[in-house]
């Protein structure tokens, strides 16, 4: 705002005076926001501090001039403007920004409809699926028929695991646009979180009748298949993903996953190996690469990397990989000391978590504690008569879909 209040300053200047000095504030603002470029807040309010001094000068020639439609074509000029930064700001996701201009944009229209929908999916970003939900609202009652909105407020009722709600405006999107394949992926993903793996299929399929190369659709249908069961299948779309968009981490651990399921555990270490290259803090791919280093008895390395797993989730360990920590430890390399001390202070933490009594179990039994070994068996069969102790517990095989 100080460089607002300095324009204020050069209004009595004459016109060739105020004309340098508005040049030389403008590269001044422009070098500002290079500078601080990694952090917004700074360069945001500038800009506005900026477009608030366009605004103070075109006050001033509409003073001159008496002209009221001048003024309303200025606004119009200064709003879109700031639409256009709303929109950067989004895309780029700074998503805290991008509420603060675009409430800013609505003080001065308050039903600035680029504004409605920025604000929504900034919102939705954030987590806040309902506030997002009532922007939509704003927008779709001044324009009903936007498709892009619609699918937007689709998603927000998916992420408040809504998918019947979802799946209305995705339908709604696809009546006035029947191609539409934002409407097609997204209304594939609800269907395939409600269990409707062929449905979702066919949504994929027809989004990819239309784009051979939509890597979303792709990624998506890899998915479905492979729920279905036809890994082979899945490993073949995920190949034309990764063939479009080589260094895609979601892919690159999807097929690792699918080739685990075939039984191919040294391919499917390659593919994690891949999407830790680059994204070294995947958890996933640290904790599924252990369990299938375990499989081939790559011991010490499963052990490592579960271990990077761990660091990585400080301090919200997850309890599958410290559970699988201890099954390396006291059954595979029989640390059977480190791998109790682990499984006792994690059960006081979650004394019903199955794969630390099974590893216990396991380990009582091969050092001969009768005793111990009955007593966390018994308690494992209360919980789940059923529950094979044989094999480490298999964690993080959530697949990654591809959100439009």
């Amino acid at each position: 705002m100080f460089l607002c209040n300095i324009a204020y300053l050069i209004y009595n200047m004459n016109k060739n005076s105020k004309i340098i000095i508005c040049f030389i504030l403008l590269a001044l603002i422009n070098l500002i926001i290079i500078c601080f470029y990694n952090n917004y807040k700074s360069p945001l309010e500038f800009q506005i501090s900026f477009l608030n001094v366009k605004t103070a000068f075109a006050i001033d020639d509409i003073n001159n001039n008496n002209d009221s439609n001048f003024a309303n074509k200025y606004n119009a000029i200064l709003i879109n403007e700031l639409n256009n930064k709303d929109k950067q700001l989004v895309l780029a996701g700074y998503f805290k920004e991008a509420i603060k201009l675009a409430d800013h944009i609505l003080s001065l229209e308050k039903n600035n409809i680029r504004a409605l929908k920025y604000k929504g999916i900034a919102l939705d970003n954030l987590g806040n699926h309902t506030g997002a939900i009532q922007f939509y609202d704003k927008h779709l009652a001044l324009v009903p028929n936007d498709t892009e909105v619609l699918v937007d407020k689709g998603v927000a009722l998916d992420n408040l695991d809504n998918e019947t709600g979802a799946i209305q405006f995705y339908d709604k999107a696809l009546v006035i646009n029947p191609n539409d394949t934002n409407a097609l992926n997204n209304k594939g993903l609800a269907l395939d979180k409600l269990g409707n793996h062929t449905g979702a299929i066919a949504l994929f399929t027809k989004a990819l009748v239309i784009n051979p190369n939509d890597t979303n659709a792709l990624n998506n249908k890899g998915l479905a298949l492979d729920k279905l069961g036809n890994h082979t299948g899945a490993i073949q779309f995920y190949d034309k993903h990764l063939a479009l968009v080589p260094n895609d981490t979601d892919t690159l651990y999807n097929k690792g996953l699918a080739l685990d399921k075939l039984g191919n555990h040294t391919g499917a270490i390659q593919f994690y190996d891949k999407a830790l290259v680059i994204n070294p803090n995947d958890t996933n791919a640290l904790n599924n690469k252990a369990v299938d280093l375990d499989k081939i008895g790559r011991y010490q390395e499963a052990l490592t990397s579960f271990n990077i797993a761990i660091n990585h989730t400080q301090p919200n360990i997850d309890i599958d990989t410290l559970s699988n920590k201890a099954h390396v430890l006291g059954i595979d390399l029989k640390e059977y000391d480190e791998a109790l001390s682990l499984i006792n202070l994690y059960l006081k933490k979650n004394p019903e978590h199955k794969g630390l009594l099974c590893t216990a179990t396991r380990i009582f039994d091969e050092t001969n504690n009768k005793g111990l070994a009955d007593y966390y068996k018994e308690k494992l069969n209360k919980l789940d008569p059923y529950y094979s102790c044989a094999l480490i517990t298999k964690v993080s095989t959530i697949e990654k879909e591809s959100f439009v």
